[in-house]
């Protein structure tokens, strides 16, 4: 799993946010969405495999998958987290912000 701290430093690409690891639960609905091929990217291409963890931005608009323990934080990578049913809300506030 990705160290707190390293996820403090990193930001979105597109809007410099903070990011924090989806939940969990968002995760497995996520992951629901790639088997059955209606997850996509910002692109419209289809996300074509499961995510181990994902970030999302401070504001629950942008999910940012992780492969292999890397953030892919990748403006083409992006995930609209709209397709998630509702906004997705982080695990954990990002050191320095309200939760």
């Amino acid at each position: 799993m990705l160290d707190r701290n390293f996820i403090a430093m990193l930001r979105c690409p597109a809007s410099g946010s903070t990011l924090a690891l989806l939940e969990k639960h968002r995760l497995r609905l996520a992951n629901r969405r790639v088997e059955s091929g209606e997850l996509r990217h910002v692109d419209g291409r289809v996300v074509d495999r499961p995510m181990e963890a994902a970030l999302v931005t401070s504001d629950g608009t942008t999910v940012y998958p992780v492969r292999d323990g890397i953030p892919i934080l990748l403006l083409d990578e992006a995930i609209p987290a709209d397709q998630f049913g509702d906004t997705p809300v982080p695990d954990v506030a990002a050191p320095g912000e309200k939760g």
